[in-house]
């Protein structure tokens, strides 16, 4: 095992797939990116990055081979780019031959800003193969995309599963702006996500939109998605999906809409610098 401690700038890293890598936070807010190339398992928890540097991902985790562990990251981002990209091979270097299992856990994400002629910026991009993804306690905004998670050719193979529990996504558009913000994106049609091989988890996945807008037009597949309301909160299913989108127990998986009645899951003063993981039992 190799401890890193991060560098404050940019912190490019190429290790051999066998390499298990501890990411140590820099005491100071970082401002450039982290490149990640290769490496078996790969943790990265806690530390600040108000993400001003060069390139168009703030943080990327690529050619993984067994795990990808994210946890108590506060990312701030001051210029149009992904925040996070994590995974195993590229969808652009296809075959793919690594599918390491990806966590996300305490993870707060603020000013993801992209737009549809330029940079289309997404909080966390599927663009590489994994096992699964399993997200617990993020928190983020954006006024183009949280989750892009479209199946292949255009993200990356899943094996497995997509795990979400305790999300709250808002988004973030300026008074007067407007544009093709997406706060979750399984896929562009029903059918596209109907045809996957994976299952798609939801437990207590929030999604804040302004008053008055549609929530088919933030949240996909919009076509086959139905409002519907309990005694908690509305919120969007898809009927012909429960095969696929689900909760914990087998159900079909709800998006809800609007805030969680607790406030935001990763609020922004539990997570970064000084951030001490509380530990955990399983894995």
């Amino acid at each position: 095992m190799t401890n890193v401690r991060l560098k404050t700038g940019l912190h490019r890293l190429e290790s051999p797939s066998d390499a298990d890598l501890v990411l140590e936070p820099n005491p100071a807010t970082r401002t450039g990116a982290v490149q990640i190339v290769g490496g078996a398992r790969v943790s990265n928890i806690g530390g600040q990055t108000r993400f001003s540097g060069t390139g168009i991902i703030a943080e990327i985790y690529k050619n993984i081979s067994e795990v990808v562990f994210l946890e108590g990251r506060h990312i701030i981002m001051e210029k149009s780019a992904d925040a996070i990209v994590a995974g195993g091979t590229s969808r652009h270097e296809t075959p793919f031959v690594l599918f390491p299992k990806v966590y996300i856990q305490n993870v707060r994400v603020e000013g993801v800003r992209g737009t549809y002629d330029a940079l289309h910026a997404d909080v966390f991009q599927m663009d590489l193969s994994a096992h699964s993804i399993n997200i617990d306690k993020l928190t983020a905004d954006t006024n183009y995309q949280v989750l892009f998670m479209r199946p292949e050719p255009y993200g990356g193979r899943i094996l497995s599963h997509i795990d979400l529990r305790r999300c709250n996504f808002r988004k973030n558009a300026i008074p007067g702006e407007t544009g093709p913000t997406k706060l979750i994106y399984f896929g562009t049609s029903d059918a596209e996500v109907a045809a996957v091989n994976y299952k798609i988890y939801l437990t207590d996945v929030w999604a804040e939109i302004p008053a008055g807008q549609d929530p088919h037009d933030v949240i996909f597949p919009k076509h086959g998605a139905t409002i519907g309301s309990d005694a908690i909160s509305p919120y969007v299913w898809w009927p012909e999906l429960g095969g696929i989108i689900q909760d914990l127990d087998g159900n079909p998986g709800r998006v809800r809409l609007g805030a969680p009645p607790g406030g935001d899951f990763v609020p922004a003063g539990s997570v970064g610098l000084n951030y001490v993981s509380p530990g955990y039992q399983d894995g």
